[in-house]
């Protein structure tokens, strides 16, 4: 009789823990992060643009604290129509839908950094409300 008892406890801890392991990997997978990668989960931001020296900042209207801008997804279009319409070192109104992420910088530190997916409008003459 115990000898039945047993294998059964034995069967049902090597059950659990199978589960555990299909639940583990199944928190791993790539069809949950995807929504990072998600156009809908997009956030939008206005304020102030600048580009100087290979270095672009952003800063929210109403914030005076400028936020590095990586060179990512559509940030190279935002630099190529900045050029056109200022001059390096100018900041230029700028309305966008991205993310705010900690990225690393040159040095190699974790710090804040806006990612542009996708430009609303850049203009020199406009300003926050």
């Amino acid at each position: 009789m115990f000898k039945n008892e047993k294998n059964y406890i034995i069967r049902f801890l090597f059950f659990l823990t199978l589960l555990m392991v299909v639940f583990a990997f199944q928190q791993c997978s790539p069809v949950k992060n995807a929504k990072t990668n998600d156009k809908n989960d997009l956030t939008k931001y206005e304020g102030y643009f600048m580009y100087m020296a290979d270095a672009a900042v952003f800063k929210s209207c109403g914030s005076e604290k400028p936020v590095r801008v990586a060179a990512e997804k559509e940030y190279i279009q935002v630099e190529r129509k900045y050029l056109q319409i200022a001059e390096g070192g100018t900041w230029v109104y700028l309305v966008f839908k991205g993310r705010l992420q900690k990225l690393q910088n040159e040095e190699g530190n974790l710090v804040p950094s806006y990612i542009i997916h996708e430009i609303t409008e850049l203009n020199k003459d406009k300003r926050c409300k």
